[in-house]
């Protein structure tokens, strides 16, 4: 009988102090820092697919280009391709080929306008310097 009430008098001592204030304190001060050490983790996996959808994409914008450039290359072995890449870069044309030069009356309204602002700008900025 001794050893049963032994028993029972050390299962409750176990539980005062598992239960107790401190104990209490203890646990919920590891859960917060668990709480904390996941949320930590969350937030870099989300910086982590960020920056591998933007390698992809960056990834995809270079292989695009890749094949564009070789593509390129591949014309520019051929005559054709070596001849029509110099007439575009210097302007070249052969004898007897003519050239005709369109001007977009737009742009150039657009390009006067500019140069006219500029100057009466400049002009203003001149007059307000005397003074």
């Amino acid at each position: 009988m001794r050893k049963f009430f032994n028993k029972k008098q050390k299962k409750r001592q176990v539980q005062k102090v598992l239960f107790s204030l401190p104990m209490f304190i203890v646990l919920g001060g590891i859960t917060v820092s668990m709480a904390v050490s996941v949320w930590n983790i969350k937030e870099k996996a989300q910086i982590t697919q960020n920056n591998l959808q933007k390698i992809t994409e960056t990834y995809e914008e270079l292989y695009a280009r890749e094949v564009e450039l070789a593509a390129s290359v591949k014309t520019l072995r051929t005559s054709f391709g070596v001849e029509s890449e110099i007439r575009d870069m210097y302007g070249l044309v052969k004898e007897g080929e003519e050239v005709i030069v369109i001007v977009d009356e737009k742009n150039k309204k657009e390009e006067n306008d500019e140069i006219e602002t500029e100057i009466q700008e400049s002009l203003w900025s001149r007059v307000l310097k005397i003074f």
